[in-house]
């Protein structure tokens, strides 16, 4: 071979050398930007990966609050189905006391009409009795002389006058009605004790105050006429 021959394959040579060079330089050039796109690729998918995850953890803890909240509303169902049922209860009960009451106050409204009836009978009762009272006790005044008053609380005093003649003291005899008993506090002229007694056992025995007054007034005469 000679030099022209050997300068050939020289050059021959470092062309090809040149050229694995080269494609050696692409290809890491290649398996470089490959090994990025995969890598950059993987931590997108990493990412993607640890979003999921925390959006799975997420729905995961959604869904036991979901679940705390379902059992707490349960136990708020049940509640208030107890409370409905309470009130419901208390309802039914508070009616028929009402309906009770109503009927306990219709029979008050007709025991009231009837007692009301009962005292405006009672009332014009005492009306009618006053009017004979009052004529009764006009009656006495003109029979007996006779004038009362109540100076003192719980007494009355019956005065005797005499039709015919002006008696000088006045006749008197005073009646002490605050007991169970009658008494006889005072009189003008002053009467025994047994004839005080006399007049009132016949008082407490007959209730009649017509035939004590005449008695009374007979017993007086009689001591105003013997002095």
């Amino acid at each position: 071979m000679g030099i022209d021959d050997f300068n050939e394959l020289k050059l021959k040579m470092d062309d090809f050398q040149s050229k694995i060079h080269q494609f050696l330089i692409k290809n890491n050039q290649d398996l470089a930007t490959k090994s990025e796109t995969y890598w950059n690729s993987e931590s997108e998918k990493i990412k993607k990966i640890e979003a999921l995850k925390d959006k799975l953890r997420q729905l995961e803890e959604h869904q036991i609050s979901l679940e705390e909240e379902f059992e707490s509303s349960q136990r708020e169902v049940s509640e208030v189905n107890a409370q409905s049922k309470a009130f419901l209860t208390k309802r039914d009960k508070l009616i028929g006391e009402r309906e009770f009451l109503h009927k306990e106050l219709d029979k008050l409204d007709i025991l009231l009409k009837e007692q009301t009836k009962d005292l405006e009978r009672e009332k014009q009762s005492r009306l009618l009795q006053s009017s004979k009272d009052t004529n009764e006790v006009a009656l006495f005044e003109t029979l007996l002389g006779l004038h009362i008053s109540a100076n003192a609380q719980d007494a009355i005093t019956f005065h005797f006058t005499s039709r015919t003649v002006d008696v000088s003291p006045q006749l008197s005899i005073t009646l002490d009605v605050s007991q169970d008993t009658y008494k006889i506090t005072d009189s003008n002229p002053k009467l025994p004790q047994i004839i005080k007694n006399d007049l009132l056992n016949n008082l407490a025995a007959t209730d009649d105050l017509r035939s004590f007054l005449k008695a009374a007034r007979s017993h007086l005469s009689a001591l105003t006429e013997a002095t």
